[in-house]
């Protein structure tokens, strides 16, 4: 009788719990009503705010796989057939330059010529191709001239602006931050299908011209460029 009277014993944390548990709900059954519409109230304002910050349209927008800003890449693309002696020169002329920036802005910067490591996490290789893996000191270290408030977004923003003094004839160059998430490519991908190459190739370029001109969406793309298949040499 006592091990039973031992097993059915209230615990002593639960009676308080138990009392104001009971308190609410009498409240609750009190005015039903009320009761109602504001748990209706409440879940109507979180379906809103969800709604809201997943469309953008609020500073606090819903990003599920946020960009990590330790480190980027600036990833080279040259005419082709460029020897790779060419491409490993301006890599190293350009890590160079993004390290004399100081310890405050770029903890390193590590040159790879021949290859570079697109959004997918897919490897392409070239002679022309090349990319510079940029990794960003502590966020209590870091010290970004260009953006005071230590703003990476607004870091790789000014860098891609630097970048400019390195272009030439045939030579293009995109900075992005890592990725976290899955492959999943660019945040805007248009596919242009077709049987005949050249009129795939004219539309592609009218599509590309028409989204440059457009004063609302052209200023702020990032990295806008065509992947209809660029020829290389293969050298074996």
């Amino acid at each position: 009788m006592k091990n039973r009277e031992k097993h059915t014993r209230e615990p002593a944390f639960m009676r308080p719990l138990r009392r104001w548990t009971d308190k609410f709900l009498s409240v609750v059954a009190r005015f039903r009503f009320i009761s109602l519409t504001v748990v209706f109230g409440a879940f109507i304002s979180a379906l809103f705010i969800l709604g809201v910050s997943i469309s953008g349209t609020s500073a606090d927008k819903i990003k599920f796989f946020p960009d990590d800003y330790s480190l980027y890449y600036i990833e080279l693309e040259g005419p082709v057939a460029t020897p790779i002696e060419v491409t490993s020169d301006k890599l190293k002329r350009i890590s160079v330059f993004v390290e004399k920036m100081g310890p405050g802005m770029a903890k390193s910067a590590t040159a790879f010529a021949g290859f570079y490591q697109n959004e997918d996490y897919e490897m392409v290789h070239g002679s022309n191709l090349g990319n510079i893996v940029v990794e960003l000191p502590a966020k209590d270290k870091q010290v970004f001239s260009d953006a005071p408030e230590n703003d990476p977004g607004a870091h790789l923003e000014f860098m891609r602006k630097e970048l400019e003094k390195f272009a030439e004839a045939g030579w293009t160059f995109r900075a992005r931050p890592e990725k976290d998430g899955p492959p999943a490519g660019k945040d805007i991908n248009i596919r242009v299908l077709g049987a005949d190459h050249a009129s795939v190739k004219g539309l592609t370029a009218a599509i590309m011209k028409f989204i440059k001109d457009n004063d609302k969406l052209g200023p702020h793309l990032v990295n806008l460029a065509t992947d209809d298949g660029t020829p290389n040499r293969i050298s074996v």
